[in-house]
């Protein structure tokens, strides 16, 4: 047993298995409070403490999936070139839109960890919880902050996009792709950018490069303060 648990291809199987499970029960249920992602990690985290396997234990098969999220962030540029023709058409919206998004997630980081005296070092791991994993991590790294954390800051970032997206789109009143596109990448980058895909093909496009530029814009901006 004590092998079987200590095993990372379990730890991977187990991931992939979950999240392909939750995603063809949404598909025959129709049920749309059916997160895939969100149930996952629920899933994982539940099946950790209930065996009492520690969190390294899992990421010796975990890692093996963050491996890939470098690679799959390079692919950004590829959705850039694709969709030059869209971003030369909207280059004002876009750039107008990451820049203020970014802008206002880091500030509000950053006044509210002052607000509540929240310690610096979760506060540098926050500060890029808008931005796909693999730049957040890299900035934090930097920053001095922790990994853990900020990884948590981006998954709640993308899963409230992911699961309110629509809401807040009437919410707020954004009526043309590009808005709904624009707002979704930049607050909430890849898993965001998931359900701004089914909410039309045009929200998806401009969301997957809002998410591009809002990387781009965030690193210069933490350069430029710290």
């Amino acid at each position: 047993m004590a092998e079987l648990l200590d095993n990372p291809l379990l730890y991977l199987t187990l991931t992939i298995g979950a999240y392909a499970f939750f995603t063809i029960l949404k598909e025959k249920t129709g049920k749309g409070w059916i997160n895939p992602f969100l149930f996952t990690v629920t899933a994982i985290v539940s099946i950790l403490i209930l065996f009492g396997i520690p969190y390294s234990t899992y990421m010796k098969g975990g890692s093996v999936i963050t491996m890939f999220l470098t690679p799959v962030t390079s692919l950004l540029a590829l959705s850039i070139y694709r969709e030059r023709k869209k971003i030369k058409d909207n280059i004002v919206p876009i750039l107008a839109g990451t820049t203020v998004g970014s802008v206002v997630s880091i500030a509000s980081v950053i006044a509210l960890s002052s607000v509540f005296r929240v310690d610096e070092t979760i506060k540098l791991s926050l500060v890029t919880k808008s931005v796909t994993t693999p730049i957040s991590l890299a900035l934090t790294n930097m920053l001095g902050g922790i990994e853990g954390i900020a990884a948590i800051g981006v998954m709640v970032a993308g899963l409230m996009g992911n699961i309110l997206a629509p809401a807040l789109s009437k919410l707020f009143g954004f009526k043309t792709e590009g808005e709904k596109g624009i707002a979704i990448g930049t607050s909430s980058h890849a898993l965001g950018t998931a359900r701004a895909l089914r909410m039309g093909e045009d929200v998806g496009a401009i969301s997957s490069i809002s998410l591009s530029f809002s990387g781009i814009i965030t690193v210069i901006v933490i350069m430029l303060i710290y």
